[in-house]
């Protein structure tokens, strides 16, 4: 049936790549001491189609609006703001997201991310990386799902029209150093002794806009200090085999953990599989440590936006931070 088809009209390029990736599946199913070849001869005509079916896809654009009134609010904040106080307005210029927000979002009949219709999302090679159930008679088991790729597309919203703007402003105002920083990562109750070179690195790659280094280290570093959370909260995170051997759990399994759901504020959990873990939201830990994500992906408002919500864990774990910040309110209000 495919062959039918015109296979140089983008608009057949969806139509063709289901086709084939039936027959695909019938080749698997099938006994035929052919099936490995006939799926492989499938798999080289499916791949230049997945690049034409790129085409297809159109850009959602809305009306112009003025961030002025933001902007001007921002360099205000900024102007007499010391140092840490620049860093935690700037972890805390976007809300986090929150399930239950995004539900009643949903119960107000309000569809601006939500889609009447199941979703197929392709990577930057045409590959479907997942479907995203449709809101209506969406499963209970597909809910999480349906609010991750909602959420992944109003923080895409806050990187391009908040975070960066306010990070241009902070560094109009301050260089950000290892020397400057490095009392966010020293006695920190997220990030291990250990660690925190290779973190303090990540952070300061973020605010000089070197999202391919900042996020190529701090990934899999991210994991290692969730890992340690769980095991903090009282979990068990490695498997032990037979023969005495312990592997790691995946950092999807560490965070279904029950430990994990039982002390952990789920709004970060929620938050937690969305920008890590999750391939319906942004997934950066597994897009970085399978090595999926191109240089212009790290580049993009995703990398920004994956980059701010880590400086923003560090922050809140960082014991010198919330000092320094706690007493300057309290000079503050002594001036008062």
């Amino acid at each position: 049936a495919a062959n039918q088809l015109n296979w140089d009209d983008p608009q057949n390029a969806h139509r063709i790549i289901h086709l084939i990736q039936k027959a695909m599946s019938l080749w698997s199913a099938s006994k035929s001491p052919d099936a490995v070849n006939e799926r492989k001869r499938l798999a080289k005509r499916i791949d230049p189609v997945k690049k034409l079916s790129l085409e297809t896809i159109k850009c959602v654009t809305s009306e112009e609006f003025d961030l002025t009134d933001t902007i001007n609010k921002m360099r205000y904040l900024v102007k007499d703001a010391s140092f840490e106080k620049c860093i935690w307005n700037f972890i805390h210029v976007a809300n986090l997201i929150s399930p239950q927000k995004l539900k009643k979002q949903n119960q107000k009949d309000n569809y601006f991310f939500s889609s009447f219709f199941e979703t197929t999302i392709l990577d930057s090679d045409g590959r479907k990386k997942c479907i995203v159930p449709s809101l209506r008679n969406t499963a209970l088991e597909d809910q999480e799902h349906l609010l991750e790729h909602d959420a992944e597309k109003e923080y895409s919203i806050y990187a391009d029209a908040l975070i960066s703007r306010y990070l241009y402003i902070i560094k109009e105002r301050f260089t950000f150093t290892e020397e400057n920083l490095k009392f966010i990562v020293e006695n920190n109750a997220l990030i291990p002794q250990d660690r925190q070179k290779s973190f303090l690195k990540g952070l300061v790659a973020g605010f000089e806009y070197d999202y391919i280094t900042a996020l190529s280290i701090l990934m899999p570093q991210i994991e290692n200090a969730i890992r340690n959370l769980a095991s903090d909260c009282g979990a068990v995170v490695y498997k032990t085999y037979d023969n005495g051997v312990e592997e790691c759990l995946s950092l999807e399994a560490i965070l279904n953990l029950p430990e994990m759901k039982k002390y952990i504020d789920p709004v970060y959990m929620f938050n937690f599989k969305l920008f890590y873990t999750s391939e319906y939201g942004f997934g950066m830990r597994n897009t970085v440590c399978h090595g999926l994500a191109s240089d212009a992906e790290l580049s993009s408002c995703q990398g920004l936006i994956v980059w701010w919500f880590t400086l923003r864990i560090c922050c809140i774990y960082s014991r010198e931070l919330i000092k320094r910040i706690s007493q300057e309110c309290i000079d503050t209000n002594n001036r008062k």
